[in-house]
């Protein structure tokens, strides 16, 4: 429905407002993070800069930051940003913009699934979507091991089962 594009500048606005403590994050961050070609996104990065979404800063410590807060920023801004205005014009069984005036045989059936999807994409805003984001990070960083159930708020700690004494013997009980 929406182009690659989009999809990917709404994947890189989200990883940076679920990341949003750690200031600037790179274009190289970003595309690792979401798993985007760089040069692509690079392109995309930019348009969202130019629409006003984004500050960009060059230099050893550059990368991309919000230029308002993410909760301001709208999944409708952002394909309004990287495809045009008329990008929810668009009719899924024409080529031809939907004006309502002159209708495809199919308007009756799809106009109301677009008015769902327009107010859908007008008020779910980037900060919602990275903190379903951290939502489920929370819940996939929580390990079953040995039937005990730990969160593993950091990769160095080591469940009881693989903690060992000083001359490298498993210690059954803490």
């Amino acid at each position: 429905m929406y182009s690659t594009s989009t999809k990917y500048a709404l994947l890189a606005l989200i990883e940076l407002a679920a990341r949003r403590t750690s200031g600037h994050l790179t274009g190289k961050d970003l595309s690792k993070a979401t798993g985007t070609p760089r040069d692509f996104l690079t392109k995309v990065m930019q348009t969202l800069v130019r629409a006003g979404l984004l500050r960009a800063k060059r230099g050893r410590r550059g990368g991309y930051e919000f230029d308002r807060p993410p909760s301001q920023i709208t999944i409708a801004q952002v394909a309004r940003a990287v495809e045009g205005p008329q990008v929810f014009d668009k009719c899924i069984f024409s080529l031809q913009p939907c004006s309502g005036v002159k209708r495809c045989p199919h308007h009756h059936r799809w106009n109301p699934v677009r008015a769902q999807i327009m107010t859908f994409v007008k008020s779910t805003n980037i900060a919602a979507l990275a903190l379903d984001i951290r939502a489920a990070d929370t819940r996939s960083s929580v390990e079953e091991r040995g039937g005990a159930t730990r969160v593993l708020m950091n990769p160095e700690v080591k469940p009881v089962s693989d903690l060992r004494n000083r001359r490298g013997h498993p210690v059954d009980k803490i």
